[in-house]
């Protein structure tokens, strides 16, 4: 095939990619991939979506390596830096993760992908007074639907357990108890769990 067939097959490949992703077969997506690249080794996108493809599968190492790439064929995409600052902070490697993220920042400082992952990086690091600022203003840019509720979900366990730490029980509370009230979280297990624990905890700070 010519340099164009190959990259026009290439990139076939890497949609069919993202749909083996998004039915939760990521095997088949890094295989898709993978043959993309051997295709078009210059084929950025291809590189970023097998970073996340790694990540999915905790192959932290090989995702890492697959940004990087990315990285070196476009430096100035923020789903890269976005992306790589997550595995970053997957495996606490937390100085390479806020490189990245203000990076991230520079490119474009609305992007919801940085914002969470931002949020996530001060959350780590125990700054619950920025994490406080950060997430309310967040909520209050419209940047978050209210339709992502997963997200929402943890916007919100993020601000209620900061506002713990923070001595603000009632805040806190008040969070807590608004999101123990919503459907998404009744019917999910592991998210209804985590904020039952973090109702417990705020009604034992202030029994105690």
């Amino acid at each position: 095939m010519s340099t164009k067939e190959n990259t026009e097959k290439a990139n076939e490949l890497n949609e069919k990619s993202l749909q083996a992703l998004t039915d939760g077969k990521i095997d088949d997506a890094v295989s898709l991939l993978l043959q993309a690249i051997e295709l078009d080794p210059n084929l950025d996108i291809a590189y970023g979506n097998l970073g996340i493809c790694y990540a999915q599968l905790r192959k932290y190492d090989e995702a890492l390596n697959s940004y990087k790439k990315a990285l070196e064929l476009n430096p100035t995409k923020i789903s890269f830096h976005t992306g790589i600052a997550a595995v970053y902070l997957d495996t606490k490697q937390y100085d390479d993760a806020e490189k990245h993220l203000n990076i991230a920042k520079d490119i474009n400082p609305k992007n919801l992908a940085y914002r969470l992952n931002y949020g996530l990086w001060l959350f780590v690091t125990n700054r619950y007074k920025e994490t406080i600022d950060f997430h309310e203003e967040l909520l209050d840019s419209g940047l978050l639907p209210e339709t992502d509720l997963r997200n929402n979900a943890i916007v919100k366990y993020r601000l209620a357990f900061s506002y713990l730490e923070e001595n603000n029980v009632g805040r806190g509370l008040d969070i807590v108890e608004e999101c123990l009230s919503i459907p998404f979280i009744q019917n999910n297990s592991q998210l209804n769990f985590v904020f039952f624990q973090l109702k417990q905890s705020a009604e034992y700070k202030i029994g105690g």
